[in-house]
């Protein structure tokens, strides 16, 4: 789980989704902001298209937040990030049960993201 000082707050979140630079990768959308804080701030979005139930969204929702604590003292401080998961197509869930649109497993996530920080620049 990430520390609740890495959490986005919700006028930190509006703010980086208008002013953040866009990033994409097969799995993720990312926006992220140079704030020029001390810490770096992270914020998980799972849209219903990922998975219905909110069990689901919830399952992806913690995989990427434990994918992000992984990276977290790799990258730059002072940067707010937006990690929004993407549906994709029909492929079957690896893991999640009613998952229909997604095949993101802890592996593909840890991966994606990695590269997903280092194409955006933000990786130390």
């Amino acid at each position: 789980m990430l520390a609740r000082q890495h959490r986005l707050s919700t006028e930190r979140f509006i703010e980086t989704i208008s002013k953040g630079k866009a990033f994409h990768s097969p799995l993720f959308l990312m926006r992220a902001l140079e704030t020029g804080a001390g810490v770096t701030r992270v914020a998980a979005v799972v849209p219903v298209k990922v998975g219905k139930t909110a069990t689901v969204r919830s399952a992806m929702r913690r995989r990427m937040y434990a994918s992000v604590a992984k990276e977290l003292p790799r990258l730059k401080e002072g940067l707010d990030i937006i990690l929004l998961a993407k549906a994709l197509g029909s492929k079957g869930a690896a893991g999640l049960k009613g998952a229909k649109q997604i095949s993101h497993t802890v592996a593909a996530i840890n991966a994606d993201l990695r590269v997903l920080f280092v194409k955006a620049g933000i990786v130390r």
